[in-house]
């Protein structure tokens, strides 16, 4: 993840805090959450960070969140799917609004690494036992980052997240933030969709 080098550190360290947070939770409530570790499905990690006018927004989520399949794409279909998925999710005003802040995007990336790459170094054989074993076991990720130029940043009260809208599979989003100034983590769903920076 890019982020700012002065606020790398802190965000790795509440990322960890958090991680073990959320591992104590899960081991209070093994009744709602299936057992998993990193990958959960219908769940999506966000991370926000704001320096000065810098704003950058990074997004990991399971591959199957975002385009309904986990494998190397197969058909004219499924990769008809990843590129409309990067398409929205490159679209970041349709993604991310802001009350405050003045924030214009400078740019928007998406990376679907291990689904649209192709494999030309192994036999057929190989090869098509390997894209067997893809689509049975594989936990592939989605990323995807955004980095924004925010005029008034003094004035940025709220991100509203409206990742859900356009991609329905996912059931709660875990973002935390962090400023010059404060820091924060919440869990946002369809209903409830803000980060509150102030």
């Amino acid at each position: 993840m890019t982020i700012f080098p002065n606020l790398s550190l802190l965000v790795i360290m509440f990322s960890v805090a958090l991680q073990v947070g959320a591992e104590s939770a899960h081991h209070d409530h093994d009744h709602d959450l299936p057992q998993q570790d990193a990958h959960l499905h219908g769940y999506v990690e966000m991370t926000v960070a704001l320096e000065g006018r810098s704003l950058e927004i990074h997004l990991e989520s399971p591959a199957i969140n975002i385009i309904g399949f986990e494998h190397k794409a197969t058909s004219k279909e499924q990769v008809q799917t990843i590129e409309q998925a990067r398409q929205t999710l490159e679209s970041s005003a349709q993604l991310f609004s802001f009350d405050g802040g003045d924030c214009s995007i400078k740019q928007a990336t998406a990376d679907f690494p291990e689904l649209t790459e192709s494999n030309a170094h192994h036999d057929d054989d190989h090869a098509h036992g390997e894209e067997h074993e893809t689509a049975k076991e594989s936990h592939s990720e989605i990323t995807a980052h955004f980095e924004y130029d925010c005029a008034q940043y003094e004035e940025l009260n709220t991100i509203a997240v409206k990742l859900i809208d356009h991609f329905p599979t996912i059931e709660k989003i875990k973002a935390m933030w962090v400023t010059d100034v404060k820091q924060g983590a919440v869990e946002l769903i369809a209903k409830s969709n803000l980060i509150q920076l102030k």
